[in-house]
């Protein structure tokens, strides 16, 4: 996945890279994954400001595991190091170009998520009802 930066588009025209399109999506689905990309898609981030964005309630991405997602995003391919303009002295990191062309995949994969959440929350209510 590393050497082929394929867009979404070109992974669904090709059915050769059903394997590489099963990867992504495995992937996308790792707990923090989403979150972590979607926080970057209005630009490079420093890893405090990635980690503010990816609270969830009560639950807040560890260092260590935010330095392993980081270094998976960027051995795969999805980020990059971003030189920092002074007077920051942080590391920021940004999405290349391929982790871009993933955004419309995590989109949709967010909201059907939510949209799944939600008919469960109409169901149990529903039930309750009875």
């Amino acid at each position: 996945m590393k050497d082929k930066n394929l867009t979404i588009e070109e992974i669904a025209a090709n059915k050769k890279s059903k394997a590489e399109r099963d990867t992504i999506i495995a992937m996308l689905s790792m707990d923090w994954n989403i979150q972590i990309l979607l926080s970057m898609k209005d630009g490079p981030k420093s890893n405090a400001n990635i980690k503010r964005a990816t609270v969830n309630g009560n639950n807040m991405i560890s260092d260590d595991v935010l330095g392993y997602k980081i270094a998976f995003f960027m051995d795969n391919g999805i980020m990059e190091k971003v030189k920092p303009q002074p007077p920051y002295i942080l590391d920021i990191n940004g999405l290349t170009t391929y982790g871009f062309s993933l955004l419309p995949l995590i989109e949709l994969i967010r909201s059907t998520g939510e949209i799944h959440i939600a008919k469960q929350k109409r169901e149990r209510d529903d039930e309750e009802r009875k």
